[in-house]
């Protein structure tokens, strides 16, 4: 939408009009027309016809639009390729600050971390990043209960049947390394404690006692 001052002395109506329109959450863009002082008007709704922006919060929509707004004019079909094109480059953004900040920290991300008595108690969460994933990173979420670790346990002769046991009981989740979330996500791998880490002998062991244990005290 565009509205145009046709007088002069209405442009500073424009003015108030765009800060009040900020302030309700609807982005506007300030533009000198030949015929006057005007305004573009785009709001979040907008990124409703875009599916890739359907799970972005409110507070990710808001600092979009915040960027995007002054790169776009009335809502012609041009301009509506060109919000396409800034909601691609504003992901690819947001990708590769997370692939930056993985990078940084590697080291910790190349574990992979337990979690014990989550859920109330009688679960594990089993945490890892995947680099290989078709979104380009991803941490993995294996959440597994003291009845799945015991039955491993029983059923494995091998360590690797054991974690091949585990992953084929597991409740996986997956936080893609492009979403609005991974950040946060990351960022609580990164510095929540953990109860153990890495995948090898002694920690089966461990998780067999604690299966033991929990079964016992349920």
């Amino acid at each position: 939408m565009r509205i145009i001052a046709l007088k002069p002395e209405e442009n500073v109506l424009l003015d108030e009009l765009a800060k009040g329109l900020r302030d309700k959450g609807v982005y506007v863009d300030l533009t000198r027309y030949e015929d006057g002082f005007g305004i573009n008007v785009w709001s979040v709704d907008d990124l409703q016809c875009y599916s890739v922006t359907h799970d972005w919060p409110q507070e990710e929509k808001i600092r979009f639009m915040e960027q995007a707004s002054h790169k776009l004019s009335g809502a012609t079909e041009d301009n509506w390729i060109i919000l396409e094109t800034l909601i691609e480059n504003f992901i690819d953004e947001r990708k590769n600050k997370n692939i930056a900040y993985v990078d940084e920290n590697y080291t910790e991300f190349d574990k992979t971390k337990f979690y014990l008595d989550v859920c109330g108690g009688g679960w594990v969460r089993m945490v890892s990043y995947n680099p290989d994933s078709d979104a380009g990173g991803q941490l993995v979420y294996d959440l597994l209960s003291d009845c799945d670790i015991s039955e491993a346990g029983r059923k494995s002769t091998t360590e690797d049947e054991f974690w091949d046991h585990l992953y084929a009981a597991s409740r996986q989740t997956l936080q893609d390394i492009d979403t609005s979330d991974f950040a946060d996500a990351a960022k609580e791998f990164l510095e929540d404690p953990y109860d153990f880490s890495d995948q090898n002998v002694e920690i089966m062991e461990k998780l067999k006692q604690w299966a033991q244990t929990s079964m016992k005290n349920a």
